[in-house]
């Protein structure tokens, strides 16, 4: 016949595992920080990854620099520069002050 003191004693293991196991979960170090700590990480990888897509961009746009046309298509469409055999027509509303 079992002794009465082993209910008590799986009793308090049990207790004593939940205790634990809410240790675990919900403490600084525990797994609510490591998600908040996943999370993170995988915003940082999005990021980077964006970054290294615009540094690739950035690294194509000063190659076409030294390309005479390329500057010459940025002047006109950003800077509305014409060239010295172009006349400028305007259809409608007043021109834009350039």
């Amino acid at each position: 016949m079992r002794s009465p003191f082993h209910v008590p004693s799986l009793t308090g293991s049990l207790i004593i595992i939940a205790v634990f196991f809410a240790y675990l979960t919900f403490s600084d170090q525990g797994l609510a920080r490591l998600y908040h700590l996943n999370q993170t990480e995988d915003m940082i990888i999005q990021k980077n990854n964006e970054l290294r897509n615009e540094i690739q961009l950035l690294k194509l746009e000063i190659n076409n620099l030294h390309k005479l046309s390329y500057l010459e298509r940025v002047a006109r469409q950003e800077l509305g520069v014409l060239k010295s055999n172009e006349i400028l027509y305007y259809v409608g509303e007043e021109p834009l002050d350039r």
